[in-house]
């Protein structure tokens, strides 16, 4: 890793140069980079920048599937933040959810929840009640909740996160995965066939918007869906998202 100049940029060029490692599919490169940025971080004793790897961490070891590793990074974030005294701050908040939902991933969600909550006081005191963070936050919660077995919490997130993403111009992308997560929360409570499929048809619907950057996130969410959408008989649709996503990955490897 090159030699770095100031904090902030040490913080954009990490981050700018592990999404080019993800975007290409480059999965084992992407975490030899964040343990080298981990390690170099530790060395010259910046924490600012140690705490963005570890919460980028605990992202990527939960979306690959990493129990051990993943676990480690969202506590040691927790504690790095605490120890900075930023616990009054929306970084705190954003630390408190990438950690609760790598915790909820690997079946923590019960402990979850109280960081979801410590982050949602946060924002109550900090940020206005539309805030686009806390579109992330209820969705985030919700998944834990449905894992609990507290569905009508759950639903209520679930369409306070909706509300959010409506009124953004970008939110459409979000909206799809959110609408994927309420399908799977209303299956499992035996709020009825109908819902579910009202609630992947809008998914879908949205998958198609125009708006949308067909980049790698947009593969990423591709991917993440499809199963969700074969399992519940839409195997078309589901099938269609593989393939873009394929695309999108392949093409990016190329460009390089």
């Amino acid at each position: 890793m090159e030699k770095r100049s100031s904090d902030k940029q040490d913080t954009v060029r990490f981050i700018r140069e592990l999404d080019k490692l993800i975007s290409k599919d480059r999965i084992e490169e992407a975490r030899a980079y964040l343990e080298e940025g981990l390690a170099e971080a530790k060395a010259e004793n910046d924490m600012g920048l140690e705490l963005t790897v570890l919460n980028e961490m605990s992202g990527f070891y939960r979306i690959n599937g990493v129990r051990d590793e993943g676990l480690k990074a969202a506590e040691n974030a927790l504690e790095l933040m605490r120890k900075m005294g930023l616990s009054e701050s929306v970084t705190a908040a954003t630390t408190l959810i990438n950690s609760a939902t790598t915790m909820k991933a690997f079946g923590k969600g019960e402990e979850s929840i109280k960081y979801y909550r410590e982050a949602e006081a946060i924002y109550d005191r900090l940020t206005g009640e539309n805030d686009y963070r806390r579109a992330a936050l209820f969705n985030n919660m919700a998944l834990a909740l449905t894992d609990m077995g507290e569905y009508n919490e759950a639903e209520f997130r679930f369409k306070r996160a909706l509300d959010i993403l409506s009124n953004l111009p970008k939110g459409a992308l979000e909206s799809a995965m959110t609408y994927i997560n309420m399908a799977v929360m209303y299956d499992k409570a035996g709020m009825g066939e109908k819902r579910v499929c009202e609630c992947l048809n809008r998914a879908i619907d949205l998958f198609e918007d125009g708006s949308i950057k067909r980049d790698s996130y947009y593969a990423f969410c591709c991917r993440k869906s499809a199963p969700t959408l074969k399992y519940y008989g839409f195997f078309a649709a589901g099938e269609e998202l593989s393939e873009r996503a394929d695309k999108i990955y392949k093409k990016a490897e190329e460009d390089i």
